[in-house]
């Protein structure tokens, strides 16, 4: 049994607008869910604490993030209200490996498919400390039995339905939020009120990307002005006359179009977030909570060349020559996630610049609860950080990432035996966007950093957590998902 410091009570508590149910407009939660009972007193005690994840996520395609589309407005006064992180990194560029870590605390040197098994996960921590522990993902690579579900009185990660051919259909932001608020519901405390860990994982802004009509008029999907220019797509485009490849045109549309889906998704999710929390405040869940939301990775939306795309075959479309996924790069665009706190304990109105990482989260919430923080935990606080970092890490399938923080140089490096193997060196201050390759020019720079890489990688040893073979039913579902061969790997190598 873990033993509980005193809860701290600080001199300001960041609390969310509640919504009352009337008998005229009801509130928004209110007309989905119906009025829930009268919210019951603020516990004096532990405070609940709600992990919120928007899957799939890019920092940069939200609007407190500097992006120019009104994407956010909801997560905007949220990071308003607390306190955002400008420079968070995600341990990993697809989700079971970083949801492994930032559940655990700890660093990932090579991949795992599954929380290492003598790391607790904040689950089993909040559970040992007497919380309810309740999550629900409509990502279903975080299923019942794949070890994510460790330490959850009550954990959902079935698909919503399949079609008739059997694909998986994930639920998506209304029907989660109606599964979260049936369990809660469900399993509602009695006289002895336990505190509450409440995990959530939403799936929308994850390929493939829905139309949301109702946002032509805000996120429209046909004005390429404000998407972007595809002007360095062009450049490194192999055919020099597109115009001769009539077939070769109607993808570029196509592209800018699936960016701007892109971003409806990311505003649908956006809203039904404020609608969850207006729920979730009408069951007592918000007052003297403690509040996180991040992303487990990124989106490559068409920013890089497809790792191994092969410029000599007959050329492939623009929107498969470039890539749009996630997983098989480790760029920014993959591993650069939005990370913002709020409620008791959290400082309000604060825009922390520091490179922080998600590894960072668990002892952050242990710490705001009042819990002692297990040994074996490699990240920091991020309220009152106790070390300086001088980089910050991530891998995925045989991709390692360092950044050096005083430089902003990022070196990647993958096995040879990978598509795409080989070495590259970027510099994010003069190139945020990633470029220009400069390992061929910056020799020393590459030595020192890969260096530090492996020195890193041997501090850190992780444990494979599975070797076993998918069965037919397990890459299936990954390939439901989007999840094509480099995403799907074997026992976690």
């Amino acid at each position: 049994m873990l033993h509980r410091h005193p809860v701290r009570r600080p001199e300001h508590d960041n609390t969310l607008h509640r919504t009352v149910c009337t008998g005229g407009v009801l509130a928004l939660a209110a007309v989905a869910f119906g009025c829930a009972p009268e919210a019951p007193p603020v516990p004096s005690g532990p405070p609940d604490v709600v992990l919120l994840v928007i899957d799939t996520q890019r920092a940069d395609r939200l609007s407190t993030y500097g992006y120019a589309r009104p994407t956010s407005p909801e997560l905007d006064a949220l990071a308003a209200s607390g306190t955002l992180f400008t420079d968070a990194t995600a341990q990993s560029s697809w989700t079971q490996p970083s949801v492994a870590s930032f559940m655990t605390g700890r660093y990932l040197s090579r991949q795992i498919t599954a929380p290492e098994r003598d790391a607790p996960t904040l689950a089993e921590i909040f559970a040992d400390a007497g919380y309810r522990t309740v999550g629900l993902s409509a990502n279903v690579l975080l299923a019942e039995g794949t070890g994510f579900d460790r330490g959850f009185d009550h954990f959902d990660g079935t698909p919503q339905t399949r079609t008739p051919a059997g694909v998986v259909v994930p639920p998506n932001a209304e029907q989660l939020v109606e599964r979260t608020l049936a369990a809660l519901d469900a399993s509602a405390d009695g006289p002895e009120r336990q505190p509450l860990f409440l995990y959530v994982q939403f799936f929308d802004p994850h390929a493939t990307y829905e139309p949301h009509t109702d946002l032509n008029d805000v996120l429209p999907v046909n004005d390429p002005a404000l998407l972007g220019d595809l002007d360095w797509q062009r450049e490194q485009y192999p055919l020099d006359e597109i115009g001769d490849r009539p077939a070769h045109a109607e993808p570029w549309v196509q592209l800018l179009r699936s960016r701007a889906l892109y971003d409806q998704e990311v505003r649908h999710t956006d809203r039904w977030v404020r609608r969850f929390l207006d729920a979730l405040e009408e069951r007592g869940i918000g007052e003297g909570a403690v509040f996180a939301l991040t992303s487990d990775h990124g989106e490559g939306l068409w920013d890089h060349v497809t790792p191994g795309a092969d410029e000599d075959a007959q050329p492939p479309r623009p929107d498969e020559f470039f890539y749009q996924e996630h997983g098989g790069t480790m760029y920014q665009s993959a591993v650069h996630v939005p990370l913002m706190l709020w409620g008791r304990g959290v400082p309000a109105g604060e825009r922390v610049e520091r490179p922080v990482e998600l590894i960072d989260l668990a002892p952050t919430l242990l710490e705001l609860a009042g819990i002692e923080r297990p040994r074996g935990l490699d990240g920091d606080d991020l309220i009152a950080p106790k070390m300086e970092r001088g980089f910050v890490h991530s891998v995925a399938l045989g991709r390692a990432m360092v950044r050096e923080i005083a430089t902003g140089l990022t070196l990647i490096v993958v096995d040879a035996e990978r598509r795409g193997g080989g070495i590259e060196l970027f510099d994010l201050v003069a190139d945020p966007d990633q470029r220009i390759d400069l390992a061929s020019r910056r020799p020393d720079d590459v030595a020192r950093l890969r260096e530090e890489l492996e020195r890193w990688i041997e501090a850190n040893p992780t444990e494979i957590t599975s070797t076993r073979k998918l069965t037919p039913q397990e890459r299936k579902r990954l390939e439901d998902l989007g999840y094509g061969e480099l995403q799907i790997d074997d026992g976690g190598e």
